[in-house]
Protein backbone atom coordinates (compact mmCIF):
# COMPACT_ATOMS: atom_id res chain seq x y z
CA UNK A 1 0.00 0.00 0.00
CA UNK A 2 1.52 3.32 -1.08
CA UNK A 3 1.66 6.04 1.59
CA UNK A 4 -0.91 8.82 1.37
CA UNK A 5 0.35 11.83 -0.55
CA UNK A 6 0.47 15.21 1.20
CA UNK A 7 -2.48 17.55 1.09
CA UNK A 8 -1.90 20.90 -0.61
CA UNK A 9 -2.83 23.95 1.51
CA UNK A 10 -6.59 24.62 1.66
CA UNK A 11 -8.48 27.17 3.82
CA UNK A 12 -12.16 28.01 4.31
CA UNK A 13 -12.19 30.54 1.47
CA UNK A 14 -10.89 27.85 -0.87
CA UNK A 15 -13.53 25.40 0.37
CA UNK A 16 -16.28 27.98 -0.24
CA UNK A 17 -14.95 28.71 -3.73
CA UNK A 18 -14.74 24.98 -4.45
CA UNK A 19 -18.40 24.59 -3.51
CA UNK A 20 -19.37 27.49 -5.78
CA UNK A 21 -17.46 26.21 -8.81
CA UNK A 22 -18.76 22.68 -8.16
CA UNK A 23 -22.35 23.96 -8.21
CA UNK A 24 -21.76 25.89 -11.47
CA UNK A 25 -19.98 22.99 -13.15
CA UNK A 26 -22.66 20.52 -12.15
CA UNK A 27 -25.42 22.79 -13.50
CA UNK A 28 -23.60 23.17 -16.84
CA UNK A 29 -22.91 19.44 -16.94
CA UNK A 30 -26.57 18.56 -16.46
CA UNK A 31 -27.77 21.09 -19.04
CA UNK A 32 -25.35 19.80 -21.66
CA UNK A 33 -25.79 16.17 -20.72
CA UNK A 34 -22.08 15.43 -20.77
CA UNK A 35 -19.12 15.67 -18.45
CA UNK A 36 -17.26 18.91 -17.84
CA UNK A 37 -14.37 19.99 -15.62
CA UNK A 38 -14.43 22.10 -12.49
CA UNK A 39 -11.24 24.07 -11.93
CA UNK A 40 -10.15 26.32 -9.10
CA UNK A 41 -7.08 28.55 -8.59
CA UNK A 42 -6.00 30.13 -5.31
CA UNK A 43 -2.89 31.88 -4.07
CA UNK A 44 -0.48 30.36 -1.55
CA UNK A 45 1.01 32.59 1.14
CA UNK A 46 3.65 30.17 2.33
CA UNK A 47 6.83 29.54 0.39
CA UNK A 48 6.74 26.25 -1.50
CA UNK A 49 9.89 24.27 -2.26
CA UNK A 50 9.37 22.78 -5.75
CA UNK A 51 11.84 19.97 -5.14
CA UNK A 52 10.28 18.93 -1.83
CA UNK A 53 6.84 18.92 -3.45
CA UNK A 54 8.25 16.98 -6.41
CA UNK A 55 9.70 14.36 -4.06
CA UNK A 56 6.47 14.06 -2.03
CA UNK A 57 4.32 13.36 -5.11
CA UNK A 58 6.39 10.58 -6.62
CA UNK A 59 3.55 8.54 -8.14
CA UNK A 60 1.49 11.28 -9.77
CA UNK A 61 2.99 11.63 -13.27
CA UNK A 62 4.89 14.80 -12.44
CA UNK A 63 5.90 17.47 -14.92
CA UNK A 64 8.31 20.12 -13.71
CA UNK A 65 9.53 23.16 -15.63
CA UNK A 66 11.87 25.42 -13.64
CA UNK A 67 13.60 28.54 -14.90
CA UNK A 68 15.35 30.84 -12.42
CA UNK A 69 12.61 31.84 -9.91
CA UNK A 70 9.65 30.73 -12.03
CA UNK A 71 8.46 27.13 -11.99
CA UNK A 72 5.47 24.91 -12.67
CA UNK A 73 4.84 21.50 -11.17
CA UNK A 74 1.90 19.60 -12.67
CA UNK A 75 0.58 16.58 -10.76
CA UNK A 76 -1.83 13.91 -11.93
CA UNK A 77 -3.94 13.77 -15.07
CA UNK A 78 -7.52 15.01 -15.36
CA UNK A 79 -7.60 14.59 -19.14
CA UNK A 80 -5.14 13.58 -21.82
CA UNK A 81 -5.12 13.40 -25.60
CA UNK A 82 -2.60 11.92 -28.00
CA UNK A 83 -2.03 12.57 -31.70
CA UNK A 84 0.57 11.32 -34.13
CA UNK A 85 1.44 11.96 -37.74
CA UNK A 86 1.71 15.13 -39.80
CA UNK A 87 -1.48 16.63 -38.32
CA UNK A 88 -0.59 15.98 -34.67
CA UNK A 89 -0.63 19.66 -33.68
CA UNK A 90 -3.91 20.27 -35.48
CA UNK A 91 -5.47 17.49 -33.42
CA UNK A 92 -4.13 18.98 -30.19
CA UNK A 93 -5.38 22.45 -31.15
CA UNK A 94 -8.90 21.10 -31.72
CA UNK A 95 -8.84 19.26 -28.39
CA UNK A 96 -7.54 22.32 -26.55
CA UNK A 97 -10.40 24.42 -27.89
CA UNK A 98 -12.93 21.73 -26.93
CA UNK A 99 -11.46 21.41 -23.43
CA UNK A 100 -11.57 25.18 -22.86
CA UNK A 101 -15.25 25.22 -23.78
CA UNK A 102 -16.00 22.56 -21.17
CA UNK A 103 -14.06 23.96 -18.21
CA UNK A 104 -15.81 25.84 -15.44
CA UNK A 105 -12.93 27.87 -13.96
CA UNK A 106 -12.96 30.07 -10.83
CA UNK A 107 -10.15 32.24 -9.47
CA UNK A 108 -9.86 32.98 -5.77
CA UNK A 109 -7.04 35.36 -6.77
CA UNK A 110 -7.89 37.55 -9.77
CA UNK A 111 -4.20 37.66 -10.74
CA UNK A 112 -3.99 33.91 -11.28
CA UNK A 113 -3.38 33.04 -14.96
CA UNK A 114 -5.69 30.70 -16.85
CA UNK A 115 -5.25 26.98 -16.27
CA UNK A 116 -2.43 25.79 -18.55
CA UNK A 117 -2.41 22.59 -20.57
CA UNK A 118 0.93 20.78 -20.76
CA UNK A 119 2.15 19.63 -24.16
CA UNK A 120 5.03 17.35 -25.06
CA UNK A 121 5.94 16.57 -28.65
CA UNK A 122 8.38 13.94 -29.88
CA UNK A 123 11.08 14.70 -32.40
CA UNK A 124 9.39 12.14 -34.65
CA UNK A 125 5.85 12.72 -35.96
CA UNK A 126 5.09 9.10 -35.10
CA UNK A 127 6.91 8.21 -31.91
CA UNK A 128 8.33 4.68 -31.57
CA UNK A 129 5.97 2.25 -29.88
CA UNK A 130 8.66 0.22 -28.13
CA UNK A 131 11.79 2.01 -26.98
CA UNK A 132 13.48 3.51 -23.93
CA UNK A 133 10.50 5.93 -23.85
CA UNK A 134 8.12 3.07 -23.06
CA UNK A 135 5.31 1.81 -25.24
CA UNK A 136 2.86 4.72 -25.11
CA UNK A 137 4.78 7.81 -26.24
CA UNK A 138 2.79 9.72 -28.86
CA UNK A 139 3.84 12.14 -31.57
CA UNK A 140 2.17 14.81 -29.44
CA UNK A 141 0.42 14.55 -26.08
CA UNK A 142 -1.54 17.19 -24.19
CA UNK A 143 -2.45 16.90 -20.52
CA UNK A 144 -4.80 18.75 -18.21
CA UNK A 145 -3.33 18.23 -14.72
CA UNK A 146 -5.26 17.41 -11.55
CA UNK A 147 -3.11 19.79 -9.55
CA UNK A 148 -0.69 22.50 -10.52
CA UNK A 149 1.69 24.59 -8.45
CA UNK A 150 2.82 27.67 -10.38
CA UNK A 151 5.26 30.28 -9.15
CA UNK A 152 5.90 33.52 -11.03
CA UNK A 153 8.26 35.83 -9.20
CA UNK A 154 6.75 36.48 -5.76
CA UNK A 155 3.38 34.88 -6.59
CA UNK A 156 2.51 31.22 -6.14
CA UNK A 157 -0.81 29.67 -7.10
CA UNK A 158 -2.35 26.26 -6.69
CA UNK A 159 -4.77 24.91 -9.27
CA UNK A 160 -7.15 21.99 -8.81
CA UNK A 161 -9.12 20.24 -11.55
CA UNK A 162 -11.62 17.40 -11.55
CA UNK A 163 -14.00 15.95 -14.10
CA UNK A 164 -17.69 16.41 -13.27
CA UNK A 165 -20.48 14.04 -14.35
CA UNK A 166 -24.27 14.66 -14.34
CA UNK A 167 -24.88 12.28 -11.42
CA UNK A 168 -22.18 13.72 -9.16
CA UNK A 169 -22.94 15.42 -5.87
CA UNK A 170 -21.47 18.79 -4.90
CA UNK A 171 -19.76 17.38 -1.80
CA UNK A 172 -18.03 14.76 -3.95
CA UNK A 173 -16.75 17.41 -6.36
CA UNK A 174 -15.48 19.60 -3.51
CA UNK A 175 -13.69 16.61 -2.02
CA UNK A 176 -11.96 15.90 -5.35
CA UNK A 177 -10.89 19.53 -5.71
CA UNK A 178 -9.44 19.83 -2.21
CA UNK A 179 -8.07 16.38 -1.41
CA UNK A 180 -4.62 14.96 -2.09
CA UNK A 181 -3.68 13.83 -5.57
CA UNK A 182 -4.18 10.05 -5.74
CA UNK A 183 -1.16 8.00 -6.82
CA UNK A 184 -1.19 6.32 -10.23
CA UNK A 185 0.62 2.97 -10.62
CA UNK A 186 3.43 2.78 -13.15
CA UNK A 187 3.58 0.23 -15.94
CA UNK A 188 5.90 -2.72 -15.46
CA UNK A 189 9.36 -1.50 -16.53
CA UNK A 190 10.96 -3.35 -19.41
CA UNK A 191 14.67 -3.54 -20.27
CA UNK A 192 15.70 -0.72 -22.56
CA UNK A 193 16.45 -1.82 -26.12
CA UNK A 194 20.17 -2.13 -26.71
CA UNK A 195 21.60 0.94 -28.39
CA UNK A 196 22.59 0.47 -32.00
CA UNK A 197 26.34 0.73 -32.40
CA UNK A 198 27.08 2.58 -35.64
CA UNK A 199 30.22 4.72 -35.44
CA UNK A 200 29.17 8.32 -34.88
CA UNK A 201 32.17 9.63 -36.80
CA UNK A 202 31.36 7.31 -39.73
CA UNK A 203 27.81 8.68 -39.91
CA UNK A 204 29.18 12.22 -39.70
CA UNK A 205 31.52 11.48 -42.60
CA UNK A 206 28.59 10.21 -44.68
CA UNK A 207 26.50 13.25 -43.79
CA UNK A 208 29.31 15.69 -44.61
CA UNK A 209 29.85 14.01 -47.99
CA UNK A 210 26.16 14.51 -48.72
CA UNK A 211 26.30 18.14 -47.58
CA UNK A 212 29.21 18.78 -49.91
CA UNK A 213 26.98 17.87 -52.86
CA UNK A 214 24.69 20.78 -51.86
CA UNK A 215 21.62 18.53 -51.75
CA UNK A 216 21.22 19.59 -48.10
CA UNK A 217 22.52 22.58 -46.17
CA UNK A 218 22.71 21.20 -42.63
CA UNK A 219 22.18 17.93 -40.74
CA UNK A 220 22.08 17.51 -36.97
CA UNK A 221 23.06 14.08 -35.70
CA UNK A 222 22.52 12.77 -32.18
CA UNK A 223 23.86 9.88 -30.15
CA UNK A 224 22.97 8.22 -26.87
CA UNK A 225 25.22 6.69 -24.24
CA UNK A 226 24.37 4.43 -21.31
CA UNK A 227 25.78 5.19 -17.87
CA UNK A 228 25.67 3.06 -14.74
CA UNK A 229 25.21 5.02 -11.54
CA UNK A 230 27.24 3.93 -8.53
CA UNK A 231 23.99 4.23 -6.58
CA UNK A 232 20.52 5.44 -7.42
CA UNK A 233 20.25 9.20 -6.99
CA UNK A 234 16.89 10.85 -6.25
CA UNK A 235 15.58 12.78 -9.23
CA UNK A 236 15.01 15.86 -7.07
CA UNK A 237 18.72 15.86 -6.20
CA UNK A 238 19.62 15.67 -9.90
CA UNK A 239 17.27 18.58 -10.63
CA UNK A 240 18.79 20.62 -7.78
CA UNK A 241 22.32 20.11 -9.08
CA UNK A 242 21.26 20.97 -12.64
CA UNK A 243 19.47 24.12 -11.48
CA UNK A 244 22.51 25.28 -9.53
CA UNK A 245 24.71 24.76 -12.60
CA UNK A 246 22.29 26.37 -15.10
CA UNK A 247 22.23 30.02 -16.12
CA UNK A 248 19.12 32.10 -15.46
CA UNK A 249 17.76 31.54 -18.99
CA UNK A 250 18.00 27.75 -18.97
CA UNK A 251 15.03 25.58 -18.07
CA UNK A 252 15.35 22.52 -15.87
CA UNK A 253 12.77 19.90 -16.73
CA UNK A 254 11.66 16.59 -15.24
CA UNK A 255 8.93 14.47 -16.85
CA UNK A 256 7.83 11.16 -15.36
CA UNK A 257 7.50 8.39 -17.94
CA UNK A 258 4.91 5.63 -17.73
CA UNK A 259 7.35 2.97 -16.46
CA UNK A 260 8.61 5.01 -13.51
CA UNK A 261 11.70 6.40 -15.19
CA UNK A 262 12.15 10.17 -15.53
CA UNK A 263 13.32 12.32 -18.42
CA UNK A 264 15.37 15.04 -16.79
CA UNK A 265 17.78 17.73 -17.92
CA UNK A 266 18.60 21.43 -18.16
CA UNK A 267 18.03 22.95 -21.59
CA UNK A 268 19.43 26.32 -22.68
CA UNK A 269 17.16 26.46 -25.75
CA UNK A 270 13.76 28.07 -25.84
CA UNK A 271 11.70 27.06 -28.87
CA UNK A 272 9.34 30.04 -28.66
CA UNK A 273 7.07 31.98 -26.35
CA UNK A 274 3.83 33.71 -27.22
CA UNK A 275 2.37 36.54 -25.13
CA UNK A 276 -0.83 37.76 -26.76
CA UNK A 277 0.56 38.63 -30.23
CA UNK A 278 4.24 38.91 -29.31
CA UNK A 279 6.28 35.89 -30.37
CA UNK A 280 9.86 35.39 -29.20
CA UNK A 281 12.10 32.68 -30.61
CA UNK A 282 15.71 31.66 -30.16
CA UNK A 283 18.43 30.49 -32.52
CA UNK A 284 21.03 28.57 -30.52
CA UNK A 285 23.66 26.89 -32.68
CA UNK A 286 27.43 26.95 -32.86
CA UNK A 287 29.48 25.49 -30.00
CA UNK A 288 32.77 25.66 -28.15
CA UNK A 289 33.75 24.31 -24.71
CA UNK A 290 34.43 26.68 -21.82
CA UNK A 291 38.07 27.52 -21.23
CA UNK A 292 40.26 26.42 -18.34
CA UNK A 293 40.65 30.06 -17.24
CA UNK A 294 39.29 33.50 -18.17
CA UNK A 295 41.80 34.14 -20.96
CA UNK A 296 41.31 30.71 -22.49
CA UNK A 297 37.53 31.13 -22.18
CA UNK A 298 37.65 34.46 -24.01
CA UNK A 299 39.90 33.03 -26.72
CA UNK A 300 37.51 30.11 -27.32
CA UNK A 301 34.61 32.56 -27.46
CA UNK A 302 36.37 34.68 -30.09
CA UNK A 303 37.22 31.52 -32.01
CA UNK A 304 33.54 30.58 -31.96
CA UNK A 305 32.43 34.04 -33.07
CA UNK A 306 34.97 34.08 -35.94
CA UNK A 307 34.44 30.51 -37.11
CA UNK A 308 33.01 30.38 -40.64
CA UNK A 309 31.60 26.91 -39.99
CA UNK A 310 29.90 27.83 -36.70
CA UNK A 311 28.55 31.14 -38.01
CA UNK A 312 27.07 29.40 -41.05
CA UNK A 313 25.46 26.70 -38.92
CA UNK A 314 23.97 29.41 -36.69
CA UNK A 315 22.80 31.65 -39.53
CA UNK A 316 20.85 28.80 -41.15
CA UNK A 317 18.75 28.55 -38.00
CA UNK A 318 18.24 32.33 -37.84
CA UNK A 319 17.11 32.52 -41.47
CA UNK A 320 14.71 29.60 -41.03
CA UNK A 321 13.02 31.14 -37.99
CA UNK A 322 12.88 34.57 -39.63
CA UNK A 323 11.21 33.14 -42.73
CA UNK A 324 8.53 31.39 -40.64
CA UNK A 325 7.71 34.54 -38.67
CA UNK A 326 7.73 36.87 -41.68
CA UNK A 327 5.46 34.52 -43.62
CA UNK A 328 2.81 35.05 -40.95
CA UNK A 329 2.72 38.79 -41.52
CA UNK A 330 4.87 39.71 -38.58
CA UNK A 331 7.11 42.73 -38.07
CA UNK A 332 10.39 41.07 -37.16
CA UNK A 333 13.08 42.39 -34.84
CA UNK A 334 16.41 40.65 -35.19
CA UNK A 335 19.97 41.63 -34.12
CA UNK A 336 22.66 42.06 -36.74
CA UNK A 337 25.07 39.73 -34.95
CA UNK A 338 24.75 36.79 -32.54
CA UNK A 339 25.87 36.93 -28.93
CA UNK A 340 27.92 34.39 -27.01
CA UNK A 341 25.88 32.44 -24.45
CA UNK A 342 28.15 30.97 -21.79
CA UNK A 343 26.96 27.95 -19.80
CA UNK A 344 28.88 26.00 -17.18
CA UNK A 345 30.61 23.55 -19.52
CA UNK A 346 29.95 25.02 -22.94
CA UNK A 347 29.31 28.22 -24.91
CA UNK A 348 27.06 28.87 -27.89
CA UNK A 349 26.13 31.46 -30.46
CA UNK A 350 22.67 32.83 -29.72
CA UNK A 351 20.30 35.15 -31.58
CA UNK A 352 16.95 36.16 -30.07
CA UNK A 353 14.16 37.06 -32.48
CA UNK A 354 10.88 38.82 -31.66
CA UNK A 355 7.85 39.46 -33.81
CA UNK A 356 4.36 40.95 -33.48
CA UNK A 357 1.99 38.53 -35.20
CA UNK A 358 -1.45 39.81 -36.24
CA UNK A 359 -3.03 36.36 -35.91
CA UNK A 360 -0.87 34.50 -33.42
CA UNK A 361 -1.66 30.81 -32.93
CA UNK A 362 0.48 28.68 -30.67
CA UNK A 363 -0.27 25.37 -32.37
CA UNK A 364 0.37 26.79 -35.83
CA UNK A 365 3.76 28.08 -34.64
CA UNK A 366 4.54 24.79 -32.94
CA UNK A 367 3.84 22.92 -36.17
CA UNK A 368 5.89 25.36 -38.26
CA UNK A 369 8.91 25.82 -36.00
CA UNK A 370 9.39 22.31 -34.59
CA UNK A 371 11.86 20.81 -35.26
CA UNK A 372 14.23 23.71 -35.91
CA UNK A 373 17.41 23.38 -37.97
CA UNK A 374 19.27 23.62 -34.64
CA UNK A 375 18.23 20.04 -33.84
CA UNK A 376 17.31 18.64 -37.26
CA UNK A 377 18.80 20.31 -40.33
CA UNK A 378 17.84 21.96 -43.61
CA UNK A 379 15.73 21.30 -45.54
CA UNK A 380 13.91 19.95 -42.50
CA UNK A 381 12.07 17.12 -44.28
CA UNK A 382 15.21 15.86 -46.04
CA UNK A 383 17.26 16.07 -42.85
CA UNK A 384 14.61 14.11 -40.92
CA UNK A 385 14.73 11.36 -43.53
CA UNK A 386 18.53 11.15 -43.30
CA UNK A 387 18.32 11.01 -39.50
CA UNK A 388 15.68 8.29 -39.62
CA UNK A 389 17.77 6.12 -41.96
CA UNK A 390 21.19 6.59 -40.41
CA UNK A 391 20.99 7.66 -36.77
CA UNK A 392 19.31 4.48 -35.44
CA UNK A 393 18.18 6.33 -32.33
CA UNK A 394 14.65 6.89 -31.09
CA UNK A 395 14.96 10.50 -30.01
CA UNK A 396 11.41 10.75 -28.65
CA UNK A 397 11.19 13.75 -26.31
CA UNK A 398 14.89 14.53 -26.72
CA UNK A 399 15.06 17.42 -29.26
CA UNK A 400 11.25 17.42 -29.21
CA UNK A 401 9.23 20.20 -27.61
CA UNK A 402 7.80 20.49 -24.11
CA UNK A 403 5.89 23.32 -22.53
CA UNK A 404 2.49 24.72 -21.64
CA UNK A 405 -0.36 26.62 -23.28
CA UNK A 406 -3.04 29.03 -22.09
CA UNK A 407 -5.32 31.18 -24.28
CA UNK A 408 -3.01 34.20 -23.78
CA UNK A 409 0.40 32.69 -23.25
CA UNK A 410 2.56 29.71 -24.10
CA UNK A 411 6.16 28.73 -23.63
CA UNK A 412 7.97 25.80 -25.23
CA UNK A 413 11.53 24.63 -24.83
CA UNK A 414 13.64 22.15 -26.76
CA UNK A 415 14.61 19.48 -24.21
CA UNK A 416 18.39 19.16 -24.57
CA UNK A 417 21.29 18.25 -22.24
CA UNK A 418 19.36 15.51 -20.50
CA UNK A 419 18.58 11.85 -20.30
CA UNK A 420 16.30 9.14 -18.98
CA UNK A 421 17.02 8.06 -15.40
CA UNK A 422 15.70 4.84 -13.88
CA UNK A 423 17.30 3.69 -10.65
CA UNK A 424 20.96 3.07 -11.36
CA UNK A 425 20.45 3.26 -15.12
CA UNK A 426 20.83 6.37 -17.24
CA UNK A 427 20.57 6.90 -20.99
CA UNK A 428 21.96 10.30 -21.95
CA UNK A 429 21.60 12.16 -25.26
CA UNK A 430 23.71 14.70 -27.15
CA UNK A 431 24.00 15.93 -30.73
CA UNK A 432 26.01 18.11 -33.09
CA UNK A 433 25.15 20.24 -36.10
CA UNK A 434 26.93 19.51 -39.37
CA UNK A 435 27.68 21.61 -42.43
CA UNK A 436 29.88 20.75 -45.40
CA UNK A 437 33.11 21.76 -43.58
CA UNK A 438 32.45 19.73 -40.40
CA UNK A 439 35.24 17.55 -39.01
CA UNK A 440 33.95 14.17 -37.74
CA UNK A 441 36.28 13.96 -34.77
CA UNK A 442 35.53 17.53 -33.71
CA UNK A 443 31.80 16.82 -33.87
CA UNK A 444 32.25 13.73 -31.68
CA UNK A 445 34.19 15.83 -29.17
CA UNK A 446 31.33 18.36 -29.19
CA UNK A 447 28.86 15.66 -28.13
CA UNK A 448 31.24 14.61 -25.36
CA UNK A 449 31.34 18.21 -24.13
CA UNK A 450 27.54 18.35 -24.11
CA UNK A 451 27.33 15.08 -22.14
CA UNK A 452 29.76 16.26 -19.49
CA UNK A 453 27.35 18.09 -17.18
CA UNK A 454 24.79 15.27 -16.99
CA UNK A 455 27.53 12.73 -16.40
CA UNK A 456 28.90 14.85 -13.59
CA UNK A 457 25.50 15.46 -11.98
CA UNK A 458 24.23 11.87 -11.97
CA UNK A 459 27.46 10.52 -10.48
CA UNK A 460 27.92 13.22 -7.82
Amino acid sequence: MKPALPLLPVNQNVLDAAAAVAEDALAICRIRGRSTWASLAWSLDDSIDPLQCFAEHKHTRRRLLWREHDWQLALGISATTRHSGASRFVGCAEDASEWRNRICFKRCDENAPDLPFFIDASFEDQAPLDSHWGSSLAGCRMIMPQRLLWQQGQNTWCYAVCEVFPNDEIDHIVHQLTSAVPPRPYLEPKPWPTLASPSFTDIVEEAVALLQTASMRKIVLARAVDEKLAQAKPIEDIIRDLHQAADDRSTCYAYDLDDGSCFVGASPEMLFTLDQQLCSAMALAGTRPRGKDALDDQALGMELMNSTKERKEHQLVVEHLAEILRSRGGVLEIPNCPEIRRLQKIQHLETDLSCQLPEANAFDLLSAIHPTPAVCGLPVSAAKQFIKRHEQLHRGLYTGAIGFHTPDHCRFIVPLRGGIIRGQEARLFAGAGLVETSDPQAEHEETETKLRLMRQVIQA
